[in-house]
């Protein structure tokens, strides 16, 4: 029996599980609580009440559900499932898009050699692979309920391509649900208009594509029934209560240049990093393939590719996208590779199953076992201690507790300034003082001012800096210790530091001492 047992399915799931295990502390997270307390208090609005800086701009809040959604867990459940069920919803991810890997090989026999658990296993590998690459983004925040969306809606659209049409109609009840979770959800909008194409090209030249039918009839009763449900799909979106704003709001934040180039996510992909490299080695190798192994490659990639491509190294926000597109390829293309998988597999299977005639192959694979456990488990101990204590959760992140709590004794003056980072924690623990700058607003602007603009402009210390201060009557200022905002404010005799600590620092305004006139000749 206990031959039989092969460790590496162990070897993968530990390592799967400290990936997708992440703990909940993304700047974000903070006033997405906020708000979903809000709405369900009745206090929600469609203008900005939570800064100072902006009061009553017109939000458009296309998360309005998820912030519900989000609050209540964490009401019910705490930081820990709130977590849990993040890291259930990046498993669904991956296994959507392996579920489509599969769907794809089989269509092309390329699974018949293989038994059930040998599928198991490589499936695992596949959604391992995908979610090491996107460790950057996935966590809990909203991105992982679109990454989501795109998964199933891929996996429906390929089950059309194949010949399933009943499962399209999920479309209208699923974006209708996703318009009011994230506003992701236009990127399916575009994956609409591809695919009609890809079978309009189908129809004008049958049978070149190995994942299409040779039937002209059939293909154009495809783009009828694609064209219908794309239609009610686009109409059910519109039933938000933001209506078509959501659209505006979306496509005006993701043209926002001077948002794109300052805030970490929207930068484009840096092959300097170890997450660079992995995304340029993972498209490398699957592009090779692709044009290697003519066998899987579709005209599917000649509408898409470009697209994701883009998408992919011109932010890391939407590296995902990127990894779920190439991946079932990936998976079709190394499944067609069928003698080197099945050498790969009874290697594998000879490396990993305990031998006691090899002690020390076997001793080394139980050590591998028990290391990658330990990181698991570590991951799961970090994970529960964290969670449980919410102090601990935001002090290992770099938040300002201590500082905060400063404030909650010492309100400012006046308005206050915080770093962009810390807004949405101030907005929750914070509630009775107004921000001046949170995540929400990376793209706010008015005729007279961008909100982010002016923020970078007091943080690096532009020429104006001080007037912006002394113009929006701030008073306190929360910094970063040893920032060049902090830097600069220590040098600066208007302000004093009245708290600091090892994470920020408080600075005041100091009083400017009246001038008392005198009487002439005296």
């Amino acid at each position: 029996m206990f031959k039989k047992i092969n460790l590496l399915p162990l070897i993968l799931f530990g390592l799967f599980v400290a990936v997708l295990l992440r703990i909940p502390n993304d700047p974000d997270m903070w006033w997405h609580l906020r708000v979903g307390k809000d709405i369900l208090h009745g206090h929600a609005s469609f203008l900005d009440q939570y800064s100072w800086s902006m009061t009553g701009y017109p939000w458009v809040d296309h998360e309005w559900l998820t912030n519900i959604i989000m609050y209540v867990v964490q009401h019910y459940s705490g930081y820990f499932g709130l977590g849990l069920v993040f890291a259930a919803l990046g498993l669904m991810v991956f296994g959507f898009t392996a579920k489509t890997g599969n769907l794809m090989a089989r269509h092309l026999g390329l699974l018949e050699t293989f038994s059930r658990q040998q599928l198991r296993l490589l499936t695992l590998i596949w959604t391992l692979i995908a979610a090491v690459i996107c460790t950057p983004i996935i966590g809990t925040r909203p991105q992982v309920i679109t990454l989501l969306g795109f998964a199933v809606c891929n996996y429906l659209l390929w089950q059309f391509f194949l010949g399933s049409r009943k499962q399209l109609w999920i479309l209208p009840p699923l974006m209708l649900v996703w318009a009011n979770l994230h506003g992701g959800f236009v990127i399916e909008l575009g994956m609409f208009m591809l695919a009609l194409l890809y079978l309009a090209v189908n129809l004008i030249r049958p049978g070149q594509d190995p994942f299409h039918p040779q039937d002209k009839a059939e293909t154009l009763r495809q783009i009828k029934h694609l064209a219908l449900v794309a239609l009610i799909s686009v109409a059910a979106t519109l039933l938000n209560p933001n209506t078509y704003q959501i659209y505006t709001e979306a496509f005006r934040t993701s043209f926002d240049q001077f948002a794109r180039g300052h805030i970490n996510e929207w930068l484009s992909v840096n092959f300097q990093t170890m997450s660079g490299l992995l995304m340029g080695g993972f498209v490398l190798i699957s592009l090779w393939l692709l044009v290697w192994l003519k066998k899987p490659l579709s005209l599917f990639h000649v509408f898409f590719l470009p697209l994701f491509l883009y998408l992919g190294f011109s932010s890391i926000r939407h590296t995902p996208l990127l990894v779920l597109f190439l991946l079932p390829w990936l998976m079709t293309a190394v499944y067609a590779m069928t003698p080197q998988v099945h050498l790969f597999l009874r290697t594998a299977d000879k490396f990993f199953k305990p031998n006691w005639h090899l002690l020390a192959s076997t001793l080394f694979n139980l050590l591998i076992v028990l290391g990658c456990l330990a990181l698991a488990g570590n991951q799961i101990w970090q994970f529960t201690d964290q969670t449980l204590h919410e102090q601990s959760l935001a002090r290992q992140a770099d938040y300002p507790v201590d500082a905060v709590n400063y404030l909650q004794a010492h309100p400012p003056a006046q308005n206050l300034f915080n770093e962009y980072g810390w807004g949405g924690y101030l907005t929750w623990y914070l509630p009775q003082t107004k921000v001046y700058i949170d995540g929400r607003m990376a793209s706010w602007q008015t005729a007279a001012r961008h909100i982010l603009a002016e923020y970078y402009d007091i943080n690096w210390l532009s020429a104006k800096w001080t007037g912006i201060l002394a113009q929006n009557h701030i008073s306190t200022l929360l910094v970063k210790k040893n920032s060049i905002l902090d830097s600069g404010l220590r040098q600066n005799t208007q302000y004093r530091i009245v708290y600091q600590d090892s994470v920020a620092v408080i600075f005041e305004q100091q009083a400017v001492p009246a001038i008392t006139a005198r009487p002439l000749g005296e």
